[in-house]
């Protein structure tokens, strides 16, 4: 994880805040939205010889940016059901399975945002 306000994967050559905003942003939360890119990626893709995303769609998605208290209390909550995910993890397969569940919710539910896309 990279913790300058930019973001690269092997798919996508480089995100970065926008030029000249003043927002702020916790990287953390920009790891946790990727989540939640992923997925809309996965349900974006164009079929052809190379399945890839559609890039036209892609310029227009909007990452919603709360803000800075709001993403850091997201992170704190993430990182605890991850930690949590962690510890079950030696223990037994359902409750894990069930505890992975409870967070892939919390987790989309925590990203999900309407009054904050930008």
């Amino acid at each position: 994880m990279i913790t300058v306000d930019s973001l690269a994967n092997q798919r996508f050559t480089f995100l970065t805040k926008k030029v000249n905003r003043s927002v702020e942003i916790d990287m953390k939360f920009m790891f946790y939205y990727g989540y939640v890119l992923g997925e809309w990626c996965r349900n974006n893709t164009n079929a052809a010889s190379f399945a890839s995303v559609d890039m036209k769609k892609f310029k227009k998605f909007k990452i919603p940016i709360p803000p800075i208290a709001e993403q850091r209390c997201i992170v704190s909550i993430l990182d605890k059901f991850e930690a949590l995910v962690d510890d079950i993890s030696i223990g037994l397969p359902a409750e894990l399975a069930a505890r992975r569940k409870q967070y892939e919710y919390y987790r989309t539910k925590l990203l999900t945002f309407s009054e904050y896309v930008s």
